[in-house]
């Protein structure tokens, strides 16, 4: 009996010495190699097609008078999302040369119009409103801060393309102060990831 009682005190005892102690564990590591992360980029490719079929020729138009509805052609400007982001944009004009007053000037705006043919696209994606018409006063698209001519409603995918068919007309109060005038006009395209609230590179963070 006393045998018995010593072997299991020893046993007791060891089994106390183990928690003492530190354990240790069989362990085994494996590793990939190789991976990659490649970020994604915006990428808004613009072209265009002058009245004469030029390609990434400037719009040109001569001949532009006062009228209610009738409107002289100025040729297509193309964009495409050639990035991999999902993306918004806006448009505005900035006179760069010219002596004609801009005031009275308009310009329309056809969405993918029938005219322009898939030839010249660099995809088979169209997107937009095919056939849409837009009117725009000097004073609505000539600024950034407040060009009506945006797309921020739904995100322009990667692949995807639009094309607008521009038209001009001075407003039809321009009289002859208007006359045998001119003006050098840059169309400016701001792209940015449709998830930013701004246009800039600078993240602002949302508040929650």
């Amino acid at each position: 009996m006393k045998a018995y009682l010593v072997s299991i005190l020893l046993v007791g005892l060891a089994l106390g010495g183990m928690g003492l102690g530190t354990f240790a564990w069989f362990t085994d590591q494996e590793a990939v190699e190789n991976n990659v992360v490649q970020t994604g980029n915006a990428d808004l490719v613009v072209w265009t097609y002058n009245a004469n079929g030029a390609y990434n020729q400037p719009l040109s138009v001569s001949g532009v008078a006062p009228s209610v509805d009738e409107w002289t052609d100025m040729g297509y400007i193309g964009l495409w999302n050639k990035g991999s982001t999902d993306l918004k944009w806006q448009g505005y004009l900035v006179r760069t040369a010219g002596d004609l007053s801009m005031d009275k000037f308009q310009i329309k705006l056809t969405t993918n119009p029938e005219s322009y043919g898939s030839k010249y696209a660099p995809g088979s994606h169209l997107w937009g409103d095919d056939g849409k018409m837009q009117e725009f006063a000097w004073s609505q698209v000539n600024t950034a801060a407040d060009t009506l001519l945006t797309a921020i409603e739904e995100p322009m995918e990667p692949g995807y393309y639009q094309v607008f068919k521009v038209e001009a007309k001075l407003d039809p109060s321009a009289g002859n102060a208007y006359a045998d005038k001119s003006a050098t006009l840059k169309v400016v395209f701001d792209a940015t990831q449709f998830a930013n609230s701004g246009w800039t590179e600078a993240y602002v963070a949302t508040p929650a």
